[in-house]
């Protein structure tokens, strides 16, 4: 959603003032509720909503650990995230991470996470597959993770939970059929909740093409959409295009 591209400014801030305009719609009952499924932690995803405007409804955050409603800061673990797991997951974060840092300084922590860990890459680093390599090896043996690269970060998160995951637990705790429910991404690490739910969108010109190809998959069975607009404007026509409400005047 945010202009890195040098898209132009003054079509950048139109699509974001649309899009304040269908969480306003959204929050109303008209069209469908609008969340978010982000791998970010819940304040990160409150101040961002902050700029736009906050939907009244479940979003997916942590990639998949914890529902967060921002509008009335109501949250809600997943439920294979036992106490049990929490115990350990903080012995992983307390005892294992800092003796890892250490032996690898180029790996910084990105600070903010309640519970899932992101390593990012500091000065020096060597690519993000080496890093992703000299984590696992450094953590192979600890039961109950799971350790993947994404473009900037080695993400260390408990095992069997992912925005798949945490897909099917919004729609236990809506009644919403995933099969009704659109996602609507950029990237690979969008794979396991595109997996989940019925129907699949992108925004124009995104750079993983892999994704791009499933959504034109599903584009030819009625399911999904490639949008022609980028970024935030990309988001705006397709929730149009499927709920059919007309742009704000």
């Amino acid at each position: 959603m945010v202009a890195t591209d040098g898209s132009d400014r003054r079509e950048y801030e139109e699509g974001r003032r649309q899009f304040t305009h269908l969480i306003g719609l959204s929050n109303q009952g008209i069209i469908p509720p609008i969340g978010f499924c982000t791998g970010r932690e819940a304040s990160y995803v409150l101040g961002f909503l902050r700029w736009i405007a906050i939907p009244d409804c479940w979003s997916i955050v942590e990639s998949g650990l914890i529902l967060y409603n921002p509008r009335t800061q109501e949250r809600k673990e997943h439920p294979l995230f036992t106490p049990e797991r929490q115990e350990m997951f903080r012995e992983v974060k307390g005892a294992h991470i800092p003796r890892l840092l250490k032996r690898f300084p180029f790996l910084a922590p990105y600070k903010g996470k309640e519970w899932n860990i992101a390593l990012e890459r500091g000065g020096g680093a060597p690519p993000i597959a080496e890093c992703e390599r000299v984590v696992k090896e450094t953590l192979a043996g600890i039961p109950g993770i799971t350790i993947h690269a994404s473009s900037i970060a080695v993400d260390i998160s408990p095992e069997g939970i992912d925005k798949g995951a945490g897909v099917l637990y919004l729609a236990d705790t809506t009644g919403v059929d995933p099969r009704t429910m659109l996602l609507i991404d950029d990237s690979v690490g969008g794979k396991p909740a595109a997996d989940q739910v019925g129907f699949l969108a992108c925004p124009a010109d995104i750079e993983n093409k892999r994704f791009q190809q499933e959504v034109e998959r599903r584009e030819a069975e009625g399911k999904g959409h490639v949008s022609p607009c980028k970024l935030v404007e990309g988001m705006v026509e397709t929730i149009c295009f499927f709920t059919g409400v007309p742009l704000a005047a």
